[in-house]
């Protein structure tokens, strides 16, 4: 009890150390902690440091807690956290949830007055904290027997930001749930290089099935508008405030395909649009349709409807307008790269004769072919 001292205590003392170990300290604490136990721990601390050990058998706990009061304060740690050390790791877990009586949560806070968590390698928290390097720095959400990945709910903005070649990886497959209002992927300061989002493969991966449908990318959206609204599949608005000469690619485009690099179909910036492609015949051929247009309409009606008449392709007037205003002198529908006789859908010029044996000399034609026969339509020249 306070104040006594055990006669074993007393007897143990020498006398030439009695005064000393008889005098304490502001703290209540002998002067001379050489006469201590080891199982006092000094608040005010000694050299070389304490460990305060919490039981002796196996699975014993060491608990701290607050106060005995039943409204618990903090338990406040002044300095930086080392949990784990030598060969074994460190763990910040929550116990059964029966233990506690104000929830089943497991929480890192943050005082009102901070406003940044921050993860970062150990060797750099004092001297660049927050912004130190590691080679992959990783962080893994488990369950409890670390055999299956945790969800993970954020609410509010999440920032990536490094040394502008950060990645975000998903592995093993993954989803994205968003609910609310609209959602955004920004871009906030300007990148002197490199894409802004790329979705690619990782490593000698790629679509394996045998037996079904694969898509890299695929979207399904639902639209249930009414009124006024307006809705776009895919809506590219671009704001080119300056473009370099696309000398480095295929040109400057709003929109390209490609296989291995090589471009099979883009948008330029003038909406012109180019369809590219050689493919490799290991046989003769009767119908060629490569880099060509297929147009394959059709309706359908729950009764007897008509349409009168069907546009395979509707060409507009050419429209001027601005202060000169602009002015187009004529149009073509069709434009061929090659001369008459040279071109291979062009004919040479040739001459017809109607029923009266009236001549007439064309300056070539164009050939179509109708049902797998050739015709030629007839050229003037204007």
């Amino acid at each position: 009890m306070p104040g006594y001292i055990p006669s074993t205590g007393w007897n143990g003392v020498p006398g030439a150390v009695e005064d000393d170990f008889l005098s304490f300290a502001a703290d209540g604490m002998p002067k001379d902690s050489g006469y201590l136990p080891s199982n006092f721990m000094v608040l005010g601390g000694v050299s070389g440091g304490q460990t305060a050990i919490g039981g002796t058998d196996s699975g014993d706990d060491l608990v701290l807690q607050s106060t005995s009061h039943a409204t618990r304060g903090f338990i406040k740690l002044r300095d930086a956290i080392i949990l784990g050390f030598g060969d074994t790791y460190g763990h910040l877990m929550k116990s059964s949830a029966a233990e506690e009586l104000d929830g089943e949560d497991l929480r890192i806070g943050l005082d009102t007055s901070l406003n940044t968590f921050i993860v970062c390698p150990r060797d750099k928290i004092e001297t660049d904290f927050g912004h130190g390097y590691e080679p992959d720095p990783t962080i893994f959400l488990y369950d409890r027997y670390g055999s299956t990945y945790l969800k993970t709910y954020i609410q509010g903005d999440i920032y990536f930001e490094g040394d502008g070649n950060s990645s975000f990886i998903f592995q093993n497959g993954f989803s994205f749930n968003l609910s609310g209002a609209a959602h955004w992927l920004s871009m906030d300061i300007d990148r002197s290089n490199g894409n802004f989002i790329n979705m690619n493969k990782y490593g000698d991966v790629g679509l394996t099935d045998t037996n079904a449908k694969q898509a890299w990318l695929y979207l399904s959206p639902s639209v249930k508008q009414s009124d006024t609204a307006a809705f776009d599949g895919i809506l590219l608005d671009a704001t080119l405030t300056s473009l370099g000469d696309g000398s480095t690619g295929d040109g400057n485009n709003l929109f390209r395909l490609a296989i291995s690099t090589v471009t099979k179909a883009k948008i330029d910036l003038n909406a012109i649009q180019t369809l590219s492609n050689i493919e490799t015949i290991l046989g003769s051929v009767s119908d060629g349709y490569t880099a060509g247009i297929k147009l394959n309409p059709g309706y359908t009606s729950a009764t007897a409807l008509t349409v009168t008449r069907h546009n395979y392709i509707d060409i507009q007037d050419v429209s001027v307008a601005g202060d000169g205003p602009a002015a187009v002198t004529n149009a073509a529908v069709l434009r061929f790269n090659a001369d008459i006789g040279t071109h291979k859908s062009l004919a040479d010029a040739f001459q017809t004769t109607d029923s009266d044996s009236n001549t007439t000399d064309w300056a070539g034609g164009i050939t179509v072919n109708i049902n797998d026969v050739m015709y030629k339509m007839p050229l003037i020249i204007v």
